[in-house]
């Protein structure tokens, strides 16, 4: 799981590939540029809007929801559910791919379970 982390820092632009639970704790993290208090705000946004995406889906009777893109003024934040207990985050800036970004989760989604 590490490897893979590691390696989405390697696409321009990325920030951390954090995975965390539903309560916001870091299961596993790869950082290189952001200080750990913004990790932990971004974190949290993720979490809550991942959240919220549920409630919006369940309430008008929507499929589940796997993906989302935050974008921010300063960065963007890609959250995908990878299972019922976790949930994988990219942070980047943004001059990032988004494109690739969606692409390598999407490749490394199973392995990341």
């Amino acid at each position: 799981m590490e490897q893979i982390l590691k390696g989405f820092l390697t696409i321009r632009g990325v920030k951390a590939a954090v995975i965390v639970d539903n309560e916001g704790k870091k299961v596993s993290a790869q950082v290189d540029g952001i200080q750990e208090e913004e990790l932990d705000k971004a974190t949290c946004i993720a979490v809550k809007a991942m959240e919220e995406a549920i409630k919006i889906g369940e309430e008008f009777i929507l499929s589940d929801i796997l993906h989302s893109i935050i974008e921010f003024s300063d960065y963007i934040l890609a959250i995908e559910r990878i299972s019922p207990e976790n949930i994988f985050l990219v942070i980047s800036d943004k001059q990032a791919s988004l494109g690739r970004i969606k692409y390598e989760i999407k490749k490394c989604k199973m392995h990341l379970k």
